[in-house]
């Protein structure tokens, strides 16, 4: 006999709080300002830094990215972008005088191709308000998962370690 019961089952899988943007179209609304640094992966890790001086030495490998919650498929999810055609697209459209805002319209990115010849097309919806579902989903999202926080330090002492059985 092992340490857990013969009938136990491992649960099936949980619903992610990250979105990846699929093949076709992707429709989502940008609820709040993105966090904005680099990534990197180290150890098949991905690090996200604030700025570029902060990386590791010796990697060069630095990708922008925009880290977001959206609303998607009736869920709050966090959007990462790293295309450069897509933040380029967002940025434009944020600055126009006709769109502005982004968090007043959904927008819909078509993903088409595969590997390098992958494309993107960004367009924007007609500005509707956003449902009370989706505000309230929004509101519970962060009740229990801080992704403002994402450069926080991971250097964080904690001791509650002390009653644990090893």
């Amino acid at each position: 006999m092992g340490l857990l019961e013969a009938s136990y089952e491992v649960p099936s899988g949980g619903e992610s709080r990250f979105m990846r943007l699929e093949a076709g179209e992707n429709r989502f609304r940008i609820l709040d300002t993105p966090n904005m640094g680099y990534q990197y992966f180290e150890d098949n890790k991905c690090i996200k830094i604030a700025e570029k001086n902060q990386a590791a030495d010796g990697i060069d490998d630095l990708k922008h990215f925009w880290d977001m919650p959206v609303w998607s498929n009736g869920k709050v999810t966090i959007l990462t972008i790293t295309q450069k055609t897509i933040q380029n697209a967002l940025a434009s459209l944020d600055g126009s005088a006709e769109w502005s805002n982004l968090n007043e319209y959904d927008v819909i990115i078509t993903k088409s191709g595969q590997s390098l010849d992958t494309k993107y097309q960004t367009t924007p919806c007609p500005k509707a308000a956003l449902s009370k579902e989706a505000k309230d989903a929004y509101s519970d999202f962060g009740k229990d998962y801080d992704w403002k926080n994402i450069f926080a330090s991971k250097d964080t002492t904690d001791d509650a370690d002390d009653d644990l059985p090893f």
